[in-house]
């Protein structure tokens, strides 16, 4: 995941899972997912990813976000839960300032109520396994675009 960087802090109360009204954990096929229980518009917030920020290099975990830096950060409110898709309908921003660094979920398409959300993981080619989004446009594999070749080289 490589989340886009923006100059002002949305406003959006820190709050943990069950302080979602909009949105509920559902089984999926491949786990738990993040599902709306209102429709969201192009831009709005779907929440703030509230966590533990650390080091890249001395941190791994299944779910941990990578934070285009040296730094990943191991959810722990419900967008521990948000899945991969390669045509996403969400995806991460980072709000960056010299006291704090806070990581935020904007929708990027319209969702639909009952429609899960979903994020592109981007993940480097040696980090990549199979993908089972099942979307027309799926890259068959968990990767960032730009190295889809390095993985289906090998």
């Amino acid at each position: 995941m490589s989340p886009r960087k923006k100059k002002q802090a949305p406003r959006f109360s820190e709050v943990m899972v069950e302080n979602y009204p909009n949105l509920c954990l559902e089984e999926t096929e491949v786990g738990q997912g993040i599902f709306a229980e209102r429709d969201f518009r192009v831009g709005d917030l779907a929440g703030e990813v509230l966590g533990d920020l650390y080091d890249e290099e001395d941190f791994e975990s299944d779910y941990c976000m990578d934070l285009a830096g040296p730094w990943v950060l191991e959810p722990r409110n419900i967008f521990r839960y948000i899945n991969h898709s390669c045509e996403p309908n969400c995806e991460l921003f980072v709000y960056d300032d010299s006291e704090d660094t806070r990581v935020f979920v904007e929708v990027i398409r319209p969702i639909k109520k009952g429609e899960e959300l979903t994020i592109d993981y981007a993940w480097a080619a040696e980090k990549s396994i199979p993908c089972l989004c099942g979307k027309k446009v799926c890259r068959g594999w968990i990767v960032a675009a730009d190295q889809l070749d390095e993985v289906e080289k090998n």
